[in-house]
């Protein structure tokens, strides 16, 4: 059993023991659960991927869509749509990990998200989650709500798309309406940019940020 004192503000330190069993590090959030008169702690980031994940468990399959591919494709031609020390890295997600996450759970994706959220910062950029809503809205549109409470209880830090950049400031991409994407990831200093899609992928002499699988992620960060 741990004891922790209230301060004059009403503020709480919470004992080390109790911070490493749920995983926190500086700035997280946390959730306070109240069951029969007795309150419970979560971390905020891990409950808000349990509870999706819940949500939506099983759906896509359902409605015949057995991969992140299938859902992306919402409108034609928009596709767009070293073990490594414990040091605190900027994550930034793509629509299609976030798809993978959310609607085709698998102990890869848990792994993902656990690694992420204890030791890292999650990115996201406001035209994935406009492309991820988008996708809900036009094949589950009664699961908007579950997207927005998720989207409020996750700890993320959220970039805009940088608008018409200037093409030659920042390396080439084949699909254009990937562009502004990864000019943010460049200029919003993101170390790890995680994705599916083979035209980030093939930018492998881009030093930062690094385009990565979730399978490459999870190697190359094995404790």
């Amino acid at each position: 059993m741990e004891v922790a004192k209230i301060s004059s503000k009403g503020q709480i330190t919470i004992p080390v023991s109790v911070r490493n069993k749920l995983k926190l590090k500086s700035g997280d959030k946390l959730v306070i659960m109240e069951e029969n008169g007795r309150f419970y702690f979560e971390n905020s980031a891990m409950l808000a991927f349990k509870r999706v994940e819940e949500e939506f468990r099983g759906v896509a399959e359902e409605a015949g869509y057995y991969k992140e591919e299938d859902l992306q494709s919402f409108a034609p031609g928009d596709k767009r749509g070293t073990k490594e020390k414990k040091i605190k890295m900027r994550i930034m997600l793509d629509t299609n990990i976030l798809i993978s996450v959310i609607f085709f759970p698998s102990n890869q994706t848990r792994n993902l998200i656990k690694r992420i959220t204890e030791q890292n910062e999650i990115v996201i950029c406001d035209y994935v989650i406009e492309e991820l809503s988008l996708v809900i809205e036009r094949k589950f549109s009664s699961r908007k709500p579950a997207l927005k409470d998720f989207f409020h209880s996750l700890p993320f830090d959220l970039v805009q798309v940088k608008r018409n950049p200037e093409k030659e400031k920042y390396p080439e991409i084949r699909d254009e309406k990937d562009f502004p994407i990864l000019v943010t990831a460049i200029e919003s200093d993101i170390d790890i940019f995680l994705t599916g899609d083979k035209d980030f992928l093939a930018l492998k002499d881009i030093k930062k940020p690094k385009m990565m699988t979730m399978t490459e992620y999870l190697e190359k960060t094995q404790i």
